[in-house]
C-alpha cells in the first residue's frame, strides 16, 4: 500500500495474509434531403447537486431524513451497493429517488460529535444520457465542526505488480478497538473507501486520531473479514 497523509508521502510496503499486496465527425455531406432535426449537441455533462435539506456540511444535524435536489432529471443505479454511509451505520439507508430528487432516510441512531459522509459513487446518472454525477457527496456532523482530514494510497499486487480492484479499505480507530487479535471479524470500521480502476482510494473529512489501516475482499458485504481466505493487506504501524 502507498499512501498520502495530506502532503506527507509514505514508503512501500508489502504486506498479505493469503496472497501478498503492495499497499503501496462522424461527417457526411450530400445533396440536399428532408431530415428531422438533430436535437443539438449530446448532453456530456451530469446533474448537478441544487439544493439539499438539511443543507450539505451542516453542523448539530439532528435530522433523520435527507432531500436533494438536482438541477435536471436523475436515476439510481445499484443505490444499495453504490451509496454509501461513512462511518457505517447497523441499519441500511432508505434511498428512493423520484424526478429531480433523492430521498434518504436514516434508521440508526448517529453518533456524538461525528462527520458523516454520504458517497454516492457512480449510482447517480442523469435521465437523458447517463452521465455519472461522479465524487458526489453529502456530508454532516452531529457536532459542531466538519472534520477536513485526507488520507488516500493505492494497492498493487505483489506478484503481478498491478492494481487491485475489488478491495475494501478500512480505517479502525485505535481507541476503540476492543478485541486487537480479532476486531477485523467483529467491528465495523470508522471509515472506509472502495478502489477504483486504478486501485487507488481517498477518504476525506477523517477526525484526527490513531488508527489501523486495513484492506480486504469484502466478500460478505458486511464491511468485515469473514473467512480470512480473502486477499487481505495492513499497514504495520497507526
Amino acid at each position: 500500500m502507498t499512501m498520502n497523509f495530506k502532503r506527507q508521502v509514505l514508503p512501500v510496503l508489502v504486506a498479505l495474509g493469503v496472497a501478498c499486496l503492495l499497499f503501496s465527425p462522424f461527417t457526411f455531406s450530400s445533396c440536399a434531403s428532408r431530415s428531422a432535426p438533430s436535437g443539438g449537441e449530446r448532453d456530456t455533462t451530469a446533474a448537478l447537486l441544487d439544493t439539499a435539506f438539511p443543507a450539505n456540511e451542516t453542523t448539530y444535524f439532528t435530522a433523520t431524513e435527507i432531500l436533494l435536489v438536482f438541477n435536471e432529471y436523475i436515476t439510481l443505479k445499484n443505490p444499495q451497493q453504490q451509496i454509501l454511509i461513512s462511518p457505517p451505520l447497523a441499519e441500511p439507508l432508505e434511498i428512493e429517488a423520484r424526478a429531480k430528487e433523492v430521498f434518504i432516510k436514516l434508521n440508526d441512531t448517529l453518533r456524538k460529535n461525528t462527520t458523516y459522509i454520504i458517497s454516492f459513487g457512480e449510482a447517480l446518472t442523469d435521465f437523458t444520457e447517463g452521465n455519472v454525477s461522479k465524487n458526489l457527496k453529502y456530508v454532516f456532523s452531529t457536532g459542531s465542526y466538519i472534520d477536513s482530514l485526507e488520507l488516500g494510497g493505492s494497492i498493487k499486487n505483489a506478484y503481478t505488480a498491478q492494481p487491485e480492484k475489488e478491495m475494501l479499505v478500512a480505517l479502525y480507530r485505535e481507541n476503540e478497538i476492543e478485541k486487537p487479535d480479532s476486531f477485523r471479524y467483529l467491528q465495523l470500521p470508522n471509515y472506509y473507501a472502495y478502489l477504483n480502476e486504478e486501485g487507488a482510494f481517498n477518504m476525506t473529512n477523517l477526525k484526527a486520531g490513531r488508527y489501523r489501516l486495513l484492506a480486504f475482499a469484502d466478500k460478505g458485504g458486511d464491511f468485515k473479514l469473514n473467512t480470512g481466505l480473502e486477499k487481505y493487506a495492513f499497514w504495520p504501524q497507526t
